[in-house]
């Protein structure tokens, strides 16, 4: 890593979860790069609680060898905060918005689900399943694969779904799959980001529960959350009009498109700078 930082005049190295952020901090700091760290998630987090290079890691925050902290929801700024560490930047995921441009949603009371099907999200399937009819939805084809598929085929078939709902697999292409074909899209963080990004009516769910239709007042609580319901029990079950349903389309376009974040991007790491510290290797090999 070294060699190429010198060879190839890196000026920024960005580390990502979870082990690879030990020789990055080594590489920063034998080098003199700046480092950046994205927050993937608790787990970002707490995994260090496990071994034995865990103060390593707090301690490269708390003297502030890593020039900053990317992450994608408040909950990586609050975690960071309790180090003492005041470099974090939120920094939202982008969405392509040539991959996902406007599309057509159908008035055909029709949705689509986009999840994993495994055990961190076969509840909230459940759940939307169960009470679909409360919310004007019909019918309900599902695409996704998991762990948790014949639990949720044998669940469909005990409640009498068999008729209504449909396994669809794996896709990987969303967009063309559901444009002209659907009344909406259900589902959680990305699938949310994506669907809102089409201009589709968007159905959040999530750990374990139901939030509901996506409005204007919603979206400005999930944004920030990348697009999940872990910390918020807002909901709502009247779906937006057109109008509402553009004006959140075009705020995604403005604020989230891959040109923007980037541009947002380029001008945080530009005004940072990391501290290099002489005793980081020192604890290491003490460690």
């Amino acid at each position: 890593m070294i060699e190429i930082i010198k060879t190839e005049n890196i000026d920024v190295i960005h580390a990502h979860p979870f082990f690879s952020f030990y020789p990055a901090l080594f590489a920063s700091q034998i080098t003199k790069t700046k480092l950046i760290y994205s927050y993937h998630g608790f787990i970002s987090f707490n995994y260090l609680n496990t071994v034995s290079l865990a103060s390593l890691f707090k301690y490269s925050f708390e003297v502030g060898a890593v020039a900053q902290l990317h992450t994608v929801s408040d909950s990586g700024i609050k975690c960071f905060n309790n180090l003492g560490y005041k470099n974090s930047v939120y920094m939202p995921n982008p969405i392509d918005t040539n991959r996902f441009s406007n599309a057509q949603y159908a008035n055909n009371k029709k949705w689509a689900i986009v999840s994993r099907i495994d055990a961190d999200k076969i509840s909230e399937i459940k759940l939307l399943l169960l009470n679909k009819d409360k919310y004007g939805i019909e019918s309900i084809d599902i695409y996704g694969n998991g762990s948790e598929i014949e639990n949720l085929e044998n669940f469909i078939v005990e409640n009498n779904l068999s008729s209504s709902v449909q396994f669809m697999g794996y896709c990987s292409d969303i967009y063309n799959s559901l444009n002209q074909k659907y009344n909406g899209i259900a589902g959680m963080g990305r699938v949310v980001l994506e669907g809102l990004a089409m201009g589709f009516p968007v159905f959040l769910m999530g750990y374990g529960k139901l939030s509901g239709f996506v409005t204007k007042d919603l979206y400005h609580k999930i944004a920030s959350l990348n697009f999940t319901n872990v910390s918020t029990s807002d909901t709502n079950f009247e779906m937006p009009n057109a109008n509402e349903i553009l004006e959140i389309q075009q705020e995604v376009i403005k604020n989230l498109s891959a040109a923007a974040i980037m541009d947002s991007y380029i001008n945080s790491i530009q005004s940072a700078d990391s501290i290099y510290v002489n005793n980081l290797s020192k604890i290491y090999y003490e460690l």
